[in-house]
């Protein structure tokens, strides 16, 4: 290989890795979701937009399942900037344990299910979280 070529195959390089760093500076993951303790949580409720007279409970196997789940969950790129999502219809999700109440919104947008936490993030998640929630 002659210099020339070796040049530009440096400053190719150089570009790529630019970019890759800049383009993680202005759309950065969220940041990785606390693993939830089953032991630690006390009840997990839920009520859809489309009926938010209707509070329904997780239990049992149910229960076990969703925190198994959400500690599954991946982060995206995607920002949350709402209180609560824009598209519809969504399961507000509250998991109360003796230090606080974390609200999670369950939603699918695109084909792919996503789990947010308002102004701290959104990830995808499984969909067989919509066969604990339709239960």
């Amino acid at each position: 290989m002659n210099r020339k070529t070796l040049t530009v195959i440096g400053v190719i390089c150089i570009v790529i890795l630019s970019g890759y760093l800049a383009v993680n500076r202005v759309f950065p993951n969220a940041k990785a979701l606390a693993p939830q303790s089953v032991d630690k949580i006390n009840t997990i409720e839920f009520i859809s937009d489309q009926a938010p007279n209707e509070r329904k409970s997780l239990a049992g196997d149910d229960f076990v399942s969703f925190i198994t789940l959400t500690n599954k969950a991946k982060p995206t790129r995607r920002m949350s900037i709402n209180d609560y999502p824009t598209v519809t219809p969504y399961y507000r999700i509250e998991l109360s344990s003796d230090q606080a109440l974390t609200v999670y919104y369950v939603y699918e947008e695109y084909g792919k299910v996503y789990l947010e936490i308002p102004y701290q993030g959104i990830y995808t998640i499984d969909a067989i979280i919509f066969d604990l929630l339709y239960k």
